[in-house]
């Protein structure tokens, strides 16, 4: 699964140090008029093309009011008056999918931080990528009732210094999330990876060696297009984007060129290892306890001694000299039996009348 292009996520903060207001941020992003009623100016973006649809969520006015109403809760003259979020949209998204996907990310933020919000989808410019479609989200930097528009206490976690990378990683993570799940609805195979390129890399998910490539901003990026439409040579940030652009796709594709091949001769190996190796010598069947082997006369000491006695007295009954009146003490031996078992009388009864018959024949 390749890595998708539009993975822009930037947050800048709208402060008055720097000369800047929410009220002409506002304006700008949805190119319309609102007058500033803290200073009194006028900032009229009307004539501005491209910005498809503005929202408000978390707050019961229109654009004018919100922006007015934030100036006027902040009195300092630095103050952080509102906060802004730029987000590279997926080009292959239709139009409702996606004014839904920036919206569904805005209300996520207004019930994670109880902000309000502005938000305005900006189409491709005409002299710029025809993929170029971003959103702006512009919230509060305070806590907002829903209901009635009031505005309360100042939201830090933005700001501390511990709390505010793992925010800015906690949307960044939400708005892959929110991105990716668009993507796999049409059954695009790329994502969005919200990580780093070093991080990525010592995960094994991208070559070492990528190139950061730096968002322009909208003053570079109009010097850029003056001079390509002049004909004037790039700025030196042109070249220099252009340039990573290049080696990120050269290594790009020589890792995915090596991990096809490393996987190729890894599947080899293990089929020739698959054929070499011979076979598990089978085990023998185990012996049934319900068919035990015939019992053999070594087994026991009594049934050894009984086979002996009866091998022996099969002897005895086969010879003559059981006719003698004096037979071997082994004929004897044997006609008793084996040890601590008593002679049978019958036996007995018939030597002594066999002794009877050889006397009256001898008469």
């Amino acid at each position: 699964m390749k890595n998708h292009a539009a993975a822009h996520h930037s947050i800048t903060v709208i402060s008055r140090g720097k000369g800047r207001s929410a009220t002409g941020a506002a304006a700008y992003i949805g190119a319309m008029k609102i007058a500033d009623d803290r200073d009194g100016r006028v900032h009229d973006y009307r004539r501005k093309r491209g910005v498809e649809r503005v929202e408000i969520v978390g707050f019961p006015g229109d654009a004018a009011q919100l922006w007015n109403a934030a100036e006027a809760a902040e009195t300092r003259r630095n103050s952080c008056v509102a906060r802004e979020t730029i987000l590279a949209i997926p080009a292959e998204l239709s139009e409702d999918r996606r004014q839904a996907l920036v919206r569904g990310y805005a209300l996520w933020l207004r019930d994670t931080y109880g902000v309000a919000a502005m938000t305005a989808i900006h189409a491709p410019s005409r002299e710029g990528d025809a993929r170029n479609c971003h959103g702006h989200v512009l919230e509060t930097t305070r806590a907002v009732e829903r209901k009635s528009g009031a505005f309360g206490g100042k939201i830090r976690l933005m700001d501390d210094r511990k709390s505010g990378p793992i925010e800015v990683e906690r949307r960044r993570v939400e708005w892959a999330r929110r991105a990716n799940a668009e993507l796999a609805r049409i059954g695009a195979a790329a994502r969005i990876d919200h990580r780093s390129h070093a991080r990525r890399a010592a995960t094994g998910d991208e070559p070492a060696g990528m190139i950061r490539v730096r968002h322009q901003g909208p003053a570079r990026t109009a010097v850029t297009r003056k001079a390509r439409t002049n004909g004037d040579p790039a700025p030196p940030w042109e070249d220099e984007r252009q340039a990573a652009l290049r080696i990120n796709g050269q290594l790009r594709d020589t890792w995915m060129f090596l991990r096809a091949e490393l996987r190729a001769r890894a599947r080899e190996e293990a089929d020739a290892k698959a054929m070499t190796t011979p076979a598990e010598p089978v085990a023998p069947t185990p012996v049934h306890p319900a068919f035990p082997r015939p019992p053999s006369p070594h087994d026991d000491p009594m049934l050894a001694a009984v086979a002996d006695v009866m091998a022996a007295a099969q002897g005895v009954r086969d010879d003559a000299w059981l006719d003698a009146d004096d037979p071997p003490p082994s004929a004897v031996a044997a006609g008793q039996g084996p040890p601590g078992v008593p002679p049978d009388d019958d036996d007995e009864k018939r030597l002594a009348a066999r002794r009877a018959r050889r006397r009256s024949r001898q008469r």
